[in-house]
């Protein structure tokens, strides 16, 4: 008796007869000696033990042989053995066979017959279990009516690429109940297209229990949409508990460096709140990643302009609106930071609201345009915050050493524009607005309109203050003449 140990099992088998066994008799030498064989005497043997090995297979799958057709290895020295693709696909084959008392070309017939239908899943045979395969070759006829209702069911999915992953939806025999759920989640849904693409990523879920699954989502969603969420969040954690430290603290500091990464926040949030979130699409990715670029950016530029302290000084318009409110400060603060922040976050985080609510596929012109944008805006703003701090670091050397400071930033982008940084950054976010409309809600560009109504009034109290240093307002009264406020142009030339 003699072992082959190639497969999962050790299979024990008699030694051959007839006119293989003088071909695949085991090699006349011991370690010693086989290290002395040339590489072409162990060639010619390897050449004619695999000649044999096939030999005697293809007899035992024709009929040929009463030898079992799996007892490859008997009398070979095991590192000579090569188990490849095609020799487990006969096995499956001949175990079918076997099992329906058929012979193997009656299989191969039947897979075939698969294979017309869905060449997807005949490409999954080497990997197959062999009682699934034996299912499939059981019930040719029944799959080929199973699968012509679900390319009519789905008709926009390729049922091959489907089922090849997911075989067992091919062997529920309640086509009806797949379609019934299907309905279901259409209607819980809405969009068609939301509903393929769904089915794509997770295609057992037609043999699912939908009802369940749609409840479960409800009970987790607690009964409310998304934005009225968000704002019931937003207003608690952010408006109150940050207007609560900002009286204790007596600064409201504690809003900005958190700024930079809330619309972060909000964006998993709405990658996990929003219909249709688990499925993701290109749009989905790519928006997420441009809002943590976006991010990345603005939390770096504030902590460099404050000089890496947390906490050392409030920003220039609260301590301005703290001076003139006076004792009505406290509560007036709560409205005038926390609360318009709430209504500007929300309003420049609604296209991803929109991106993540949608299963619509990337629209090449659309949504190109929106990512050159976005990436236009984190880029040129994060190049006039260099400017304009290399401005204010030169302008400290200069008193450091006992010189009078520039008055004016008037080089690079600050040549073509009062305020570059406030141009890009709007421009990034109309550009992720542009996402929102692509995904089919253009109503969201509302948040971008109302951010940069705000601007506009922080662009006014920016350039106030640069007028009220006297040394300066008249520098400045001419640069505001030749200098565009937001958009780049060229200067205009000086007055005589």
């Amino acid at each position: 008796m003699t072992t082959f140990r190639g497969g999962a099992k050790n299979v024990e088998h008699a030694s051959c007869s007839g006119r293989h066994s003088e071909a695949l008799a085991p090699l006349p030498y011991g370690s010693r000696q086989r290290g002395r064989l040339s590489k072409q005497m162990r060639r010619s043997h390897f050449g004619t033990v695999k000649a044999a090995e096939r030999e005697v297979f293809n007899a035992a799958v024709l009929g040929d042989s009463p030898l079992p057709p799996w007892l490859l290895g008997f009398q070979c020295n095991e590192r000579y053995l090569q188990w490849d693709s095609s020799a487990q696909i006969q096995l499956l084959k001949i175990h079918a066979a076997k099992e329906m008392g058929k012979d193997v070309r009656w299989v191969e017939e039947q897979l075939g017959m698969l294979g017309t239908l869905l060449p997807d899943l005949i490409a999954k045979l080497p990997k197959m279990k062999a009682a699934l395969l034996l299912a499939l070759v059981k019930d040719t006829q029944g799959i080929a009516g199973r699968v012509l209702r679900l390319k009519e069911a789905l008709p926009t999915v390729n049922v091959s690429q489907l089922v090849a992953g997911h075989p067992g939806l091919l062997l529920h025999e309640d086509v009806a109940m797949l379609e019934a759920n299907l309905s279901k989640l259409r209607e819980s849904i809405g969009a068609k297209a939301d509903v393929e693409r769904l089915v794509k990523r997770e295609p057992m879920i037609l043999a699912s229990d939908v009802d369940g699954l749609l409840q479960e989502a409800e009970r987790l969603s607690c009964n409310l949409h998304p934005l009225a969420l968000l704002n019931a969040l937003f207003f608690v954690n952010v408006c109150g508990v940050f207007w609560i430290l900002g009286l204790l603290q007596r600064s409201s500091w504690l809003i900005d460096p958190y700024w930079t990464i809330i619309p972060v926040l909000i964006a998993h949030f709405y990658s996990w709140a929003c219909p249709n979130a688990y499925v993701r699409t290109a749009r989905q990715w790519v928006a997420l990643g441009l809002t943590w670029l976006w991010a990345v950016r603005l939390t770096h530029s504030y902590f460099r302009r404050e000089e890496w302290e947390i906490g050392a000084r409030e920003d220039w318009r609260y301590a301005d609106m703290r001076a003139r409110w006076g004792r009505a400060w406290p509560l007036a603060s709560f409205f005038l930071v926390y609360l318009i922040q709430q209504g500007m976050l929300f309003g420049l985080t609604l296209p991803l609201y929109a991106v993540f609510s949608s299963c619509k596929g990337w629209q090449h012109g659309l949504d190109l345009l929106a990512t050159a944008g976005c990436i236009t805006g984190i880029l040129m703003a994060a190049v006039a915050d260099n400017q304009l701090h290399r401005f204010m670091q030169g302008n400290e050397r200069r008193n450091a050493a006992g010189k009078a400071p520039e008055l004016l930033l008037d080089t690079g982008l600050w040549q073509l524009s009062r305020h570059p940084n406030y141009f890009f950054e709007q421009l990034f976010w109309w550009s992720l607005g542009l996402f929102g409309a692509t995904a089919g809600q253009p109503w969201v560009l509302l948040g971008p309109l109302f951010n940069t109504l705000c601007m506009v009034q922080v662009t006014r109290l920016t350039e106030e203050r640069m007028l009220r240093r006297p040394e300066r307002a008249g520098l400045y009264k001419a640069y505001m003449l030749r200098t565009s406020v937001w958009l780049p142009m060229p200067m205009r030339p000086k007055r005589k």
